[in-house]
């Protein structure tokens, strides 16, 4: 019966994404030559309504990509959030395990500090030295009514740009798969990293 109705919120979520479409207002304040970025999203276009409940996106970096940019400094993670959750925590994995975000090593709650409708910025206190290792940058949210919260690009999906931990099933997959590719999507997250 729980996933039955677990299918059925997927399938309300499908007929409901385009309901929250709108233009990008701020778009991340991206200076050529200054810094890169870790990001598969393009520009804000709206949020999937997600019944309440607790969940963490999350944008997967395989080992080989993160190489490219091995001993230069992680210290910036960029959200876009449309509506403010209840609560909201920045998340950040090294490795992966069985299809799923292995060893954390940064966690900060951003509840108090989070602005709706915006992108919004998170400077690590301490920057995080990227190694050849697979990086997941995550937003755990909740909320308790079906909202809109984390911003999504109009897609196509990345492979892996649309990670969903969804607390009611307690599984990582990724949103296409949740909404038998009704939904493709990238989460608007992205880490900045400084310049060489």
């Amino acid at each position: 019966m729980k996933s039955f109705s677990l299918c059925m919120c997927y399938a309300l979520l499908a007929l409901v994404l385009a309901g929250g479409c709108q233009q990008d207002p701020i778009p991340p304040q991206v200076g050529p030559g200054d810094f890169d970025l870790l990001h598969y999203d393009g520009s804000n276009l709206t949020a999937p309504r997600l019944p309440g409940n607790t969940y963490e996106a999350g944008a997967m970096f395989p080992a080989a990509e993160v190489a490219r940019f091995e001993g230069r400094d992680l210290i910036e993670i960029q959200f876009f959030i449309l509506n403010a959750p209840k609560s909201c925590t920045v998340k950040l994995y090294k490795g992966t395990f069985q299809g799923e975000p292995n060893e954390l090593i940064f966690s900060e709650s951003v509840t108090n500090v989070l602005e709706a409708n915006k992108w919004n910025y998170l400077e690590l206190d301490t920057p995080i030295k990227l190694e050849a290792a697979d990086l997941w940058i995550c937003v755990e949210f909740s909320h308790d009514g079906t909202q809109a919260t984390l911003g999504c690009d109009p897609g196509p999906a990345h492979e892996n740009g649309d990670w969903l931990f969804d607390e009611a099933d307690g599984n990582w997959a990724s949103l296409r798969s949740r909404t038998g590719s009704q939904i493709s999507i990238n989460w608007n997250i992205r880490g900045r990293i400084a310049p060489q």
